[in-house]
């Protein structure tokens, strides 16, 4: 579940209509891995694991990682609300990171929120919000061990 910006605070949406707001078309379930470069055209909602970049077309879509998910590779898009675990940079202009994220890795965003007990481990840099920040494909070079 997640609180989303102009939803009221008190109100916790659920997942369908989180993916409604939002635009969301694509799911990755839990259990599921992807491995390669996902190049999506609208939102994606994941609760899994993808070995690869994710990018919306023309970094204008939405990317939600539920806790239980894994990304492991770059993520370019609008808006990125991240609960779950993610190796590599974010580039968009808004991003959200919750209690339960764990980041590894650059962030740009034009505007960022960080909740109480997540992490970052890399660096944050603001970027104007213009479309500029989302023209530059980020590209991370992905080293996975085995768990």
């Amino acid at each position: 579940m997640f609180k989303l910006p102009g939803k009221g605070k008190d109100r916790k949406q659920t997942s369908h209509e989180t993916a409604q707001g939002l635009g969301i078309t694509s799911l990755i379930a839990k259990g599921v891995t992807v491995k390669g470069a996902m190049d999506l055209q609208a939102g994606i909602k994941i609760h899994g694991r993808v070995l690869g970049d994710v990018t919306i077309a023309d970094g204008s879509g939405v990317v939600l990682l539920h806790a239980e998910s894994e990304v492991f590779g770059s993520i370019l898009a609008e808006r990125v609300f991240v609960a779950g675990t993610v190796q590599g940079d974010i580039r968009a202009r808004e991003v959200h990171l919750y209690g339960t994220a764990n980041v590894t890795g650059e962030v740009s965003y034009g505007t960022i929120v960080i909740h109480d007990g997540a992490i970052l481990n890399g660096y944050a840099h603001h970027k104007n919000a213009d479309r500029s920040l989302l023209r530059e494909k980020v590209q991370t070079k992905v080293v996975i061990d085995a768990k």
